[in-house]
């Protein structure tokens, strides 16, 4: 089993629905949480500067950098097997190097 979990190929293939979703968010969720927390350590410092135009413009910025990354991974998550199957049909190898040219 630890030797299958190794192919590239498993999650998408042979994995249980739950545990290829698990694997395939994961580093997502994490990547979303630390810019999140880096956020709140910044707004608490800059908060601590009585200034509400510079609180104003980090939160405003917040939401754009969360709005981003959403964007982001719906065509980096998302479109990565439509445009997969598109430009190599017949060609799993290429495949797995076919999201690098996705944007």
């Amino acid at each position: 089993m630890a030797h299958a979990e190794k192919d590239p190929m498993y999650y998408l293939e042979q994995a249980p629905v739950p545990k290829a979703i698990a694997h395939m968010t994961i580093p997502m969720v994490l990547g979303m949480v630390v810019n999140l927390i880096y956020n709140l350590v910044d707004a608490y410092f800059i908060g601590r500067l009585d200034n509400t135009a510079m609180l104003a413009a980090l939160s405003l910025a917040l939401l754009f950098t969360a709005v981003l990354m959403a964007i982001g991974q719906i065509f980096g998550i998302g479109g990565r097997p439509p445009r997969s199957t598109i430009t190599f049909p017949y060609c799993p190898d290429c495949c797995l190097c076919s999201f690098a040219f996705l944007f």
